[in-house]
């Protein structure tokens, strides 16, 4: 009864009462599978990875011997970092149900982060021919698929996303399938055909207020309206590298130069470091804590956080890279806990930066602004100003490198950006698209080539599409 009210609550909204309520359920039969499963799919919702896979564990060991478990477990496994335990799920949820196709699409998702494009396409064609009403499969094979005008799934993507019967969620990924297909078939007056109805979509199903973002930023400015530049006392000596910047503005790119470093290992979108000063900055209720409130305990104990989890996600790095876009916005606090820190914040052109974020889907509840060019012209202006912000708070504080330069003079701006690091100099950093680390974003292709010149100026295509996005930027939107 428990876990059935917990689950009711959940579908509600309700998310605190049905964890409460779950955590009853659990501690009153500590065996019950189900009990434990729908309390590791709760934790996943609330971003408490660790919980979930301790509570999908359980669930295994109470005796349930799902694929779809070892397909959520995965899931977490590879949210905090460790893809051969998420292989490893995946591998046994597929001996259990070799035609789950969802478990086929995941195991593809983890090849095409290796390079392995054509593996990953055969796993997800046999994937659509499993589910052909599934919009996702087609979404995530044209990220590294170069569509043909021959290719039988042209038609079909063209079918299923104009039949009035298609479910409003395929649709949308059919849209931004079909969007890329334009792409590669280079008929780029029928882009915005897709974009534009697959990110309403995306919208109506996730709502946004920009507002929210605002007071983010008021928040932040309240916070270290009072910093000046000191590292904590007795503060971590660990040195990671922080790549950030707006998203699709050339960040997987700068971090792909970096980690090729001998040094160095590329740590991907880690996600830790914002969460740990969230942890310290916000009091119980929500609020925003002045700087002059917070002791220098706390903010060294951040970082020693921020280290430990590092080192258990990558025992063998000497140093990380940490290509979490969010980073830029809390500067500050994080290196007065990680003095030894480098900060990197990657700039491109505003246009084909939002027109990149338009045409891509990003995981789950994230960048929820993306889907509405007003928005992300206002998004993009508060990135500025935080940006100018820690620039007069954090004098000489990070290393700024333009994406356009980058590709126009990749040697003499990678020289740059190593010293910048701290680093010797090393031929590998010209060689990045050799680097077979594992690629976990949505330059899963583009990151295993050398620099091509393709996407700049992209925009100029399609400026009056985009007027909405500029009309904000330049401040002409309220």
């Amino acid at each position: 009864a428990l876990m059935l009210l917990a689950v009711t609550l959940a579908r509600m909204g309700r998310q605190t009462a049905a964890l409460a309520a779950l955590k009853r359920a659990v501690a009153a039969e500590p065996r019950h599978p189900e009990a434990q499963f729908q309390l590791g799919i709760l934790q996943t919702d609330l971003r408490a990875y660790a919980e979930a896979e301790a509570a999908f564990r359980a669930a295994e060991a109470a005796g349930n011997r799902s694929a779809d478990l070892q397909l959520r477990l995965g899931q977490v496994l590879l949210m905090q970092g460790d893809e051969a335990g998420a292989a490893a799920a995946y591998e046994t949820g597929l001996a259990r149900e070799p035609d789950h196709a969802m478990l086929l699409s995941r195991k593809a998702l983890l090849l095409q982060g290796r390079g392995a494009f054509a593996e990953a396409e055969a796993l997800l064609r046999r994937a659509i021919a499993l589910s052909p009403g599934t919009g996702e499969f087609y979404r995530i094979l044209s990220a590294s698929l170069k569509m043909t005008p021959e290719d039988p799934l042209l038609l079909e993507m063209q079918r299923r996303f104009d039949d009035p019967a298609t479910a409003e969620a395929d649709r949308m990924h059919l849209g931004f399938a079909l969007a890329k297909a334009m792409d590669d078939l280079k008929r780029p007056e029928s882009l915005f055909t897709y974009l534009r109805p697959a990110n309403q979509l995306m919208r109506k199903a996730h709502p946004y207020d920009i507002a929210s973002r605002r007071a983010e930023l008021e928040g932040i400015f309240a916070t270290f309206a009072d910093f000046t530049p000191a590292p904590a006392p007795e503060a971590s000596d660990f040195a990671p590298v922080f790549v950030t910047g707006m998203p699709r503005s050339g960040t997987t790119l700068v971090e792909q130069i970096i980690a090729s470093h001998s040094r160095m290992t590329g740590a991907g979108e880690a996600g830790v470091a914002v969460r740990e000063v969230q942890k310290v900055v916000l009091d119980p209720a929500g609020r925003y804590r002045a700087w002059s409130e917070i002791a220098g305990a706390e903010v060294a104990a951040m970082g020693r956080r921020y280290e430990a989890e590092m080192r258990r996600r990558f025992p063998e790095a000497v140093q990380v890279t940490d290509k979490s876009i969010q980073t830029y916005a809390w500067m500050g606090f994080i290196a007065s806990a990680l003095p030894q820190a480098k900060f990197v914040v990657v700039r491109r052109d505003p246009r084909d930066t939002a027109l990149s974020i338009y045409r891509n889907v990003f995981a789950e509840n994230t960048h929820l602004y993306a889907y509405d060019l007003r928005d992300l012209g206002l998004y993009f202006r508060m990135f500025e100003e935080l940006i100018d912000f820690w620039r007069e708070k954090l004098p000489g504080g990070f290393h700024e490198i333009q994406y356009e330069e980058l590709v126009d003079h990749p040697e003499e701006q990678s020289r740059r950006l190593i010293a910048a690091c701290g680093l010797p100099w090393e031929e590998a950093c010209l060689s990045f698209h050799e680097n077979k680390r594992r690629g976990q974003t949505l330059s899963l292709y583009q990151v295993r080539q050398p620099i091509y010149r393709s996407s700049t100026r992209a925009w100029e295509r399609h400026a009056e599409e985009l007027k909405d996005f500029t009309d904000a930027l330049e401040g002409r939107h309220a």
